[in-house]
C-alpha cells in the first residue's frame, strides 16, 4: 500500500510541474501529452491484462499466477477480443478443475 501511495504522489507531482509549461507552450493542446500517454497505457492494458469479470478471486488469483497471463491475448493466437482464451488456457493447465459451460452454470443457478 505504501508504494502504490508514493508512486500517486509522485504522479501528482510531476503533472503539477510539469503541466504549467505545457500550457504556456502548448496553449490550446495543453492536454495532447496527457491524452497520448492515456491511450498509450490503454492500449497496453487492454493487451496484456487478462478479462477477470465474472471470475471469482481465487481464479483471478490462480490467471495471475501464471506465466501464460503475462504473454498478451497474441500468444494465444486469438483474434476473440474478450480474452476468454487466457482464461480456457489456464483452466486447461488445472486437471483439478472442469470449467462449466454457460448452460451447466444455468442450471446450478436455477437450482439455486
Amino acid at each position: 500500500m505504501a508504494v502504490a501511495t508514493v508512486v500517486n504522489w509522485s504522479a501528482n507531482l510531476l503533472v503539477a510541474l510539469v503541466f504549467p509549461p505545457l500550457a504556456g507552450a502548448l496553449i490550446d493542446f495543453t492536454f495532447l501529452p496527457f491524452s497520448v500517454i492515456v491511450l498509450i497505457l490503454f492500449v497496453f492494458l487492454y493487451i496484456y491484462l487478462p478479462e477477470t469479470k465474472g471470475r471469482t478471486t481465487g481464479e483471478v488469483a490462480d490467471m495471475l499466477n501464471n506465466e501464460a497471463a503475462w504473454k498478451g491475448k497474441a500468444y494465444y493466437g486469438s483474434t476473440d477480443t474478450s480474452t476468454t482464451a487466457l482464461a480456457d488456457v489456464v483452466a486447461s493447465n488445472d486437471p483439478s478443475k472442469e470449467r462449466k459451460t454457460s448452460e451447466e452454470e444455468k442450471e446450478d443457478i436455477k437450482k439455486a
